[in-house]
Formats: C-alpha cells, sequence, structure tokens
C-alpha cells in the first residue's frame, strides 16, 4: 500500500529508508521503482528530481541495471520532463554502450532503450554515441537475440541520429549469411535479415544521392546469397 501513494514514491526517490534497509530490502524497492514509475507516469512528475538523484547516486554500484531500467522507464512517461538533464544523462549511457562486456549486453540493450527518450536531443551527442553503437553490432553473436535487439534499436535511433552508413553498411552486408550456430533457427535468421534490410533502407533515406557509392557492394551481396528486397529495391 505505501508504494501506490505519490507521497510514498517521494519518500523511496529521495532515499528515505534507504539508510535504514537491509541491502535485500533496498535492492528490492529499487526494483520496483520502474513499475511505480509505469503506473503513475505524469503523477510522478514533482518527484522528478529525487528520481534523478537515485539515478545518479546508484549509478557506479551494483544496482546499476536496475537503474537503468529505472531510467529507460522515466524516459517513456516523463520524455519532455526529462530533456533538460540530457547533458547528464546521455554521456552516462554512452559510457554504458562503451563499457558493457557482458554476455548478453542487456544493460547496452536498456540503455538503447533509455536513450530512444531523449530522441531530439541525441544528434549533439552523436561522437560519443555513433562509436560504441557501431562496436555494439560488429561484436554481437551471430544470429543472437542480442543482435537483432540492437539492430532494431538503431533503426528507431535513426530518427535523431546519423548513423554512419561508410561503416554500418559493410558490417550489415557482413551480417547477411554470417554462419551462424546451429542453435540459430532459420525464423531468428529471418527476423535479422529483416532488420538489416530495414536498417540499410533507413542508411539510404539518409544518404539520398550520398548512397550511389553503397549501392553495388549491396547488390553484390544480394546477388551472391539470392535474396530479393523489393523494399529497398523500389527505393
Amino acid at each position: 500500500p505505501e508504494l501506490e501513494g505519490g507521497g510514498a514514491a517521494g519518500h523511496l526517490a529521495a532515499g528515505g529508508g534507504a539508510g535504514r534497509a537491509t541491502p535485500q530490502v533496498f535492492n528490492h524497492l529499487m526494483q520496483q521503482l520502474p513499475a511505480l514509475v509505469a503506473t503513475m507516469r505524469a503523477h510522478l512528475q514533482p518527484w522528478l528530481p529525487e528520481l534523478i538523484s537515485v539515478v545518479l547516486q546508484h549509478w557506479h554500484g551494483p544496482l546499476l541495471l536496475q537503474v537503468l531500467t529505472l531510467l529507460e522507464q522515466m524516459t517513456i512517461v516523463l520524455r519532455h520532463a526529462l530533456r533538460p538533464h540530457a547533458a547528464r544523462l546521455v554521456p552516462l549511457l554512452a559510457a554504458v554502450l562503451e563499457r558493457d562486456t557482458s554476455a548478453q549486453r542487456v544493460p547496452s540493450l536498456t540503455a538503447l532503450g533509455a536513450l530512444e527518450g531523449f530522441g531530439p536531443d541525441l544528434p549533439e551527442f552523436s561522437g560519443l554515441l555513433l562509436p560504441p553503437m557501431v562496436a555494439l553490432v560488429a561484436d554481437a553473436s551471430p544470429g543472437s537475440r542480442t543482435l537483432l535487439e540492437t539492430l532494431e534499436a538503431l533503426h528507431r535511433l535513426s530518427a535523431w541520429l546519423p548513423l554512419p552508413a561508410a561503416q554500418l553498411a559493410p558490417l550489415l552486408l557482413r551480417l547477411l549469411g554470417e554462419r551462424r550456430p546451429a542453435a540459430v533457427g532459420r525464423e531468428a535468421e529471418a527476423a535479422i535479415e529483416s532488420a538489416v534490410e530495414t536498417l540499410l533502407i533507413s542508411l539510404l533515406c539518409r544518404e539520398g544521392r550520398r548512397w550511389r557509392v553503397h549501392r553495388p557492394a549491396v547488390q553484390r551481396r544480394l546477388d551472391e546469397l539470392g535474396l530479393s528486397w523489393p523494399r529497398y529495391e523500389r527505393l
């Protein structure tokens, strides 16, 4: 019941009780904050400074994944209110992309989700964001869920970020027909192929006439693999 009220949200966000709670209890409370934010939505805006304080306080601790999940949810329901905090938060998210070495890259994928909420403010951080994003695609295991979710996230982020066609196009073409573990089924392979096509179309639309330098390589790769992409070919 205590978690249902805005006052309780402010109390939690301000760290109320954190010093008295055991680490296990506080960890549980942190896990509940994203759901609380999703439920209360805009009603939590008065407590935004306290929520930001929680995010910053625990960013470099063992609760980073919970903090990232909280921030991702905040960007969904408090998007416009968060824009003044982009200068502090976007570089932190970029650092997660750069330093994450976990097997499934869950922190990176959560960080990409949070970055979507800062969409219009992202171009000024392109220099920080684009290198680790390209590396995330390059390092993902062939056919993995991580690769698929990364490609899908980059497509959404391409609405704001000038994704580097010169680096991404060859990388995306390499993914097509890449040898995958036997455990990767045809359905997963088809999903990645579709995501590659969609992202290449996004690059084409952004590049315009400059895409001419990439067309021969794309066509060669499609011919080699016997692929037909009607959506791409119509452009």
